[in-house]
């Protein structure tokens, strides 16, 4: 038995845990590509670090106490005989480690807790910035300040100078995580920048502009969006032709970023990540932003044409900082702010098209977006991600091609298929199953939006039970995308 839903609607020498190595600087789990073999391979040719006897340093593995005890001692070539005796616990004076807890506990460097030095306890991000603080003598405050940590908390002095240094900048998305365990590979960054200026990032102005991205605000550099937010998970091509890179590995904070020529010009998220000057956040009221951004645009002139914009509901156009910004909102919870597409304003006058130009590129882009999209929102609602699914997939993708190249819209084809006689043929096997459909709606975000504030079940789809999707998007002659989610539970 299956349920049948349809709905659709238009428009980081360790002591602990292995052998020790001889020095190396290279290590097999370091790969050149790795963002942080640089500082490792400095830290080795420094003898700091010296990795595990198979060759490998295991850079993500949660660095222990004893551990970065260690890196501190060799990076600040302390001496480890004729020192205090420690009175712990865990670690007695006839431990191997001993000699490197006594010195760190003589320095002042770290200290144990009731008696306990827990040496093989993570190391917390919090206490890494605690003890390089005191390692390195750093001092200074930063105009920076992380969300999750308040002035009141205990590492903040510490945490405010390792950012004022450029130790550290933080996530993308205004935190610091100080309750995050630290990985080996992240310690090292951090130990490297200390001891090596060349391995600070460059010093980052806060944006000056109104709409700003986990820290990120159209006209700032690509190097800057890497430097903060790291590897993007994806590259996408837009309707527009500029790049989104694709950050998601938080969903809570799932953030695009568009780049064009080297240059921040799109942004958009249904994330925390986003912040504006008007103090603008996720759940701020319709009324609001009215009253803040004043006339909605309902035409754009490019070249020769003037291009007309429908405000709706559930989405509002405005001209802002030379951007226009799409505001989202959610109808089901009283018209609050759901998600904002930002686009540079020479970039929106120049594209002289309501859709993109079809190709195999911009549908994956959109096949990928709806999926991510879908995935964001879940988690913003407390619901676990779904899981792609490459079958489901493909029959979406074939319903949205037959519903473009034979122009109807129909969750029934022309052939008298229903979707469960879709996902059947594909031999697919499912205890309930539901499809949503859409077409019109300009790129994924608008899709999605369209979909949330659907009164016919399509939320309900992508916030209910099911447990995998598979998304597919088609094209007709004229470049108007047609979308279908396929979603079911096996």
């Amino acid at each position: 038995m299956f349920k049948k839903l349809l709905v659709f609607f238009v428009a980081g020498c360790f002591f602990i845990g292995g052998q020790i190595s001889e020095a190396a600087t290279s290590f097999t789990d370091v790969s050149g590509q790795f963002w942080a073999k640089s500082e490792i391979d400095y830290l080795a040719d420094e003898a700091v670090v010296q990795g595990f006897s198979d060759g490998r340093f295991r850079p993500n593995d949660t660095i222990t106490r004893l551990q970065a005890a260690t890196m501190l001692v060799r990076a600040l070539k302390l001496e480890t005989e004729n020192r205090p005796q420690a009175e712990l616990i865990d670690i007695g004076v006839n431990h191997e480690a001993y000699p490197i807890v006594a010195t760190v506990f003589d320095e002042g460097l770290m200290t144990g807790r009731n008696g306990y030095f827990e040496p093989g306890q993570p190391l917390s991000r919090a206490q890494m910035a605690a003890i390089l603080t005191r390692a390195f003598e750093l001092q200074g405050e930063s105009a920076v300040s992380f969300r999750d940590v308040p002035s009141s908390f205990w590492a903040y002095n510490d945490i405010q100078a390792l950012t004022a240094n450029r130790i550290t900048t933080g996530y993308g998305d205004g935190r610091f995580g100080p309750n995050d365990s630290t990985s080996r590979a992240q310690f090292s960054v951090f130990l490297a920048r200390s001891l090596n200026d060349r391995f600070k990032p460059e010093e980052q102005p806060v944006s000056s502009r109104e709409v700003t991205v986990s820290g990120i605000g159209l006209g700032d550099t690509e190097q800057k969006v890497r430097q903060i937010l790291g590897i993007p998970a994806r590259e996408d091509i837009s309707e527009y032709g500029f790049t989104w890179l694709i950050y998601k590995n938080d969903y809570l904070n799932y953030a695009q970023i568009g780049i064009q020529d080297g240059r921040v010009v799109g942004l958009l998220t249904n994330g925390e990540g986003l912040h504006t000057r008007s103090e603008v956040r996720l759940g701020t009221s319709r009324e609001v932003i009215r009253s803040k951004y004043g006339e909605r645009v309902t035409e754009i002139q490019k070249g020769g044409t003037i291009f007309r914009y429908t405000n709706q509901d559930h989405h509002e156009l405005y001209f802002v900082d030379n951007s226009y910004v799409t505001f989202f909102y959610d109808s089901h919870r009283q018209n609050r702010l759901s998600g904002i597409q930002v686009i540079d304003g020479n970039v929106e006058r120049s594209f002289a098209r309501f859709y993109g130009q079809p190709s195999a590129a911009l549908r994956r882009s959109f096949e990928a977006q709806v999926f991510d999209l879908v995935n964001a929102s879940r988690a913003h609602f407390g619901k676990a991600p779904l899981k792609s699914d490459d079958v489901a997939a493909r029959v979406a993708r074939r319903h949205s091609v037959d519903m473009a190249e034979n122009a109807f819209f129909s969750h029934t084809n022309e052939r008298g298929e229903s979707p469960f006689d879709r996902m059947e043929n594909e031999g697919m096997t499912f205890l309930f199953a539901g499809e949503n459909i859409a077409y019109g709606q300009t790129n994924a975000m608008f899709a999605h939006e369209g979909w949330m504030n659907s009164r016919s079940g399509h939320r309900e789809a992508i916030l209910g039970s099911f447990t995998h999707l598979g998304v597919g998007v088609g094209f007709n002659a004229e470049g108007v995308p047609y979308y279908t989610q396929t979603f079911y539970t096996p």
